[in-house]
């Protein structure tokens, strides 16, 4: 039977989850494997070992650190979402009518397709080539 966390993981998490196990498996077993045969060979071998072993170590300490942020992400997020209103219509209006202030624009509206268009990029392509011709060399 599946846990929770392993059925509802979004893709990209999952691909992070699965990269995580493959480097925590690499660096345990090079670090077994490295600490057996230094320990069976001895000399130089022990700076291989040792690069291992603190490598694991090293991961271990920032996956602790990645948790214990993600944690607290969580808490501040379920706090937040605590103190807001549980029901909250996001369509409807709470305006009986909108300011006149607001533009309203539907793109399916069949007014907009009997108006016309204003073409901006030459505005822009102007600006760019005036930034180049006055760019000094560096």
């Amino acid at each position: 039977m599946k846990s929770v966390h392993e059925t509802d993981i979004s893709m990209p998490r999952d691909a992070m989850l699965r990269r995580r196990r493959r480097s925590l498996s690499v660096l345990g077993v090079g670090s077994v494997i490295t600490v057996l045969l230094a320990a069976v060979t001895g000399g130089a071998s022990w700076f291989i070992a040792g690069a291992f072993v603190l490598g694991l170590a090293g991961y271990f300490y920032s996956l602790r650190k990645q948790a214990l942020r993600d944690r607290e992400r969580r808490a501040a997020r379920q706090l937040r979402a605590a103190h807001r209103p549980s029901e909250v219509d996001a369509t409807g209006s709470s305006l009986a009518r909108p300011p006149d202030s607001a533009v309203r624009i539907d793109d399916e509206d069949l007014e907009l397709y009997s108006m016309d268009t204003v073409d901006l990029s030459g505005v822009y392509v102007e600006r760019v080539e005036y930034i180049e011709e006055h760019r000094r060399a560096g």
